[in-house]
């Protein structure tokens, strides 16, 4: 059983001032949602700044999303590499916890796993979350 779930998305290329860099969302049966953005600063100021937004939900309502994962959406069958070569762009990998503490990861670039568009819109139905996350 699927007890957390992680979509770390990140985009390469060159920096821009107050440019989105990566977002990492993580999801848990308990009904936590943690999205981390990383991003650039305003032109003329240095390093990069953090956001981290908490959302709480429903532990059934996340629990029905991340069994979704495996009766709809077989993720366990997903390969490790969903990866094409690319220079620039955004690359994902995805994280996902068992309840008998094993691990899966898969990640990829410019193509989705299959129902990837699915996920990532029932990702962002399941909280109002303050920017939109980006999921793959």
């Amino acid at each position: 059983m699927i007890t957390e779930i992680r979509f770390e998305t990140t985009e390469s290329g060159p920096l821009l001032p107050n440019q989105e860099r990566v977002h990492d969302v993580r999801i848990t049966r308990k009904g936590l949602i943690v999205h981390e953005l990383l991003s650039t600063k305003e032109a003329g100021e240095r390093g990069m700044r953090h956001t981290r937004n908490e959302y709480n939900i429903d532990p059934d309502r996340a629990a029905a999303f991340l069994d979704s994962l495996t009766t709809e959406f077989q993720v366990g069958e997903w390969p490790t590499d969903f990866g094409s070569p690319v220079l620039e762009g955004r690359t994902y990998e995805v994280t996902i916890l068992q309840d008998d503490g094993s691990v899966q990861r898969s990640r990829g670039t410019v193509d989705l796993p299959p129902g990837g568009e699915e996920i990532a819109m029932a990702v962002r139905r399941l909280a109002a979350f303050k920017k939109d996350p980006w999921v793959f």
